[in-house]
């Protein structure tokens, strides 16, 4: 009878540091899990900045084309509107201020 009673202490010796060890490990696991979530988390996060980022400066390179191409194409066009501008002025007027309109012209 008392050497199975020392068998049964010994199994649940056995049987508690098992339990214990696998507490351990399952508590570590957890930890690891936060840490990877909060990880990825991060990375998303930077992700999605990084996206705004490049938005942002493709919306401004549009721009300053839209500005750049406004500016090659202002002179352009007010020189094929001065012809049919000076068409439209009346010939019996003499003083028309031709360069100063041509100018506002070019301004808008």
């Amino acid at each position: 009878m008392e050497a199975e009673m020392r068998r049964l202490r010994l199994e649940l010796k056995q049987t508690m540091e098992m339990y214990s060890m696998a507490c351990k490990v399952a508590v570590s696991a957890k930890h690891r899990e936060k840490e990877l979530h909060q990880r990825k988390l991060t990375g998303e996060h930077r992700l999605e900045e990084a996206q705004l980022a490049e938005e942002t400066a493709f919306a401004l390179a549009q721009k300053e084309k839209a500005k750049s191409n406004a500016a090659i194409e202002g002179p352009q066009a007010s020189e094929r509107v001065a012809p049919a501008f000076l068409e439209m002025l009346d010939p019996d007027v003499p003083d028309w201020l031709v360069e100063e309109a041509l100018k506002l012209a070019q301004l808008t």
